[in-house]
């Protein structure tokens, strides 16, 4: 309670009688104002709090691809995949406790490759099988720039994928070089290349939205590589 609503309350507590308030009243109300703001100690003094409604309409997004069904699936690498940093920073990393680019390679056997293309870039693909899932490489020296904050995200692909029933499988996120050396980066997929065969690197925005955007800017199909055994 601030002086103002004190004297309020003091106004609202005497009769119009009352034209010089007894001195007992007046320290009974400030006594019992004051132990209201002891009992809330949290409480801001002077401030009024209240509940604001601006009528502004929520922030635009992407539209998202829709869901027709059970079978329809899209994961991202907040989920069932996750990104590694290795050379170049991405969205979302783990940590590899100090480990190279060549520590993490060492750990998987080579099992996919792709070349990824469009009009003026190209992207190579490696996949490995390791004991934690697929560890993907991305090289490339003519992938375009992007402003900071945009960046791109890796996709792996079912055959029956499509903007009304999409499926699949994000393996991160990352952007090129900001020195201008191109990319060279080591993602980190939980993906079987035999059921998610094609791929696709889209560009998206920082809009919170962890659906793809549909802006395509590569794609491809992977290919499996022999195996002893297989």
């Amino acid at each position: 309670m601030n002086d103002d609503e004190l004297e309020l309350a003091i106004a609202q507590a005497l009769t119009p009688a009352d034209a010089e308030p007894p001195e007992d009243r007046v320290a009974a109300l400030r006594e019992q104002a004051e132990r209201a703001r002891r009992d809330q100690p949290d409480a801001p003094q002077g401030a009024e709090l209240r509940s604001v409604d601006t009528g502004a309409p929520a922030p635009s997004r992407r539209e998202r691809p829709k869901n027709t069904g059970t079978g329809t699936r899209w994961w991202t690498a907040a989920g069932v995949a996750a990104a590694v940093a290795v050379g170049v920073g991405i969205g979302t990393a783990v940590d590899l406790g100090g480990e190279s680019t060549d520590e993490v390679l060492a750990r998987g056997v080579p099992e996919f490759e792709a070349t990824l293309g469009s009009e003026g870039a190209e992207v190579d693909v490696e996949g490995s099988a390791a004991p934690e899932g697929r560890i993907v490489r991305l090289r490339s020296e003519s992938l375009p720039d992007l402003p900071i904050g945009e960046y791109y995200e890796l996709w792996f692909l079912a055959p029956g994928d499509s903007p009304d029933s999409p499926d699949r499988i994000s393996a991160g996120t990352f952007h090129p070089a900001y020195d201008g050396s191109g990319t060279d980066v080591v993602l980190h997929a939980a993906v079987d290349p035999e059921l998610y065969p094609m791929i696709e690197i889209t560009r998206e925005l920082p809009d919170g939205d962890p659906s793809p955007s549909g802006d395509v800017v590569l794609s491809g199909s992977a290919t499996l590589l022999e195996q002893d055994g297989r």
